[in-house]
């Protein structure tokens, strides 16, 4: 389990506005679906400044696996010069053993 402030264990989710604030994309360019995000509210912390809130001196990267305000695991925007673990998709490679005569 990853506690809600162990920054260290909390893997870059490949979604990014390093390009442009506030247009978030995933790493193969395709924009984020406005319907489908999971930004924490902060509702708790700081209720001025929910996520993405890109605090100084800059946050591009968005990463998952800390505790929110609602106590679900959820997306928060972090400094991605900062060394993170990654999660990443790739297509599965199938390999199929030719029948040897």
């Amino acid at each position: 389990l990853v506690k809600g402030t162990d920054f260290d264990n909390s893997p870059w989710i490949g979604l990014t506005d390093e390009k442009q604030e506030g247009v978030w994309v995933w790493m193969d360019n395709t924009t984020l679906n406005d319907s489908i995000k999971f930004w924490d509210p902060n509702t708790e912390t700081f209720p001025s400044r929910p996520e993405p809130n890109d605090w100084t001196p800059g946050e591009d990267c968005a990463r998952i696996g800390q505790s929110c305000s609602l106590r679900i695991k959820c997306w928060f925007d972090f400094a991605c010069a900062e060394p993170s673990k990654r999660i990443c998709e790739s297509r599965a490679v199938c390999e199929s053993l030719a029948a040897t005569p």
